[in-house]
């Protein structure tokens, strides 16, 4: 089964958004980005901005494509689309996760993403890092 999603990599004042995944569910406790599926009718855009406002609670604009990852997990497949955006605020809650956290992009390989997340990683860094 394939799950097509997008995920925003939200930048405010340099650092990069990530939250954490529930721990009892699907791939628990592991760090993301937030997103989710594609609504039919949906623009992936206008599911970057839906997503992160049900996920964290901020306004979000989508600035750029940054990739679109294939990866096989065991139980499914996924296409990854990750769009590069900016909010206003640094108010994030973590209405659909753990906790969420801030942090500089350096910092990103400290914690532990999915597989197909983690495939992100040097290209947020390389994007972001001066």
């Amino acid at each position: 089964m394939l799950k097509r999603i997008v995920v925003g990599v939200i930048v405010f004042e340099g650092r990069v958004l990530i939250d954490r995944r529930p721990a009892g569910g699907a791939l628990g406790g592991l760090w993301e980005f937030p997103g989710g599926k594609i609504l039919v009718g949906e623009t992936p855009e206008e599911c970057v901005r839906r997503e992160v406002q049900e996920e964290v609670g901020l306004d979000v604009e989508v600035c750029s494509e940054l990739a679109t990852i294939e990866h096989d997990y065991p139980e499914f497949s996924l296409l990854m689309t990750a769009y590069l955006c900016r909010t206003e605020s640094n108010q994030a809650k973590p209405l659909a996760s753990d906790e969420v956290l801030w942090i500089e992009p350096e910092q990103l390989d400290r914690y532990t993403f999915p597989e197909a997340n983690r495939t992100l990683l040097p290209l947020i860094q390389a994007c972001l890092t001066r």
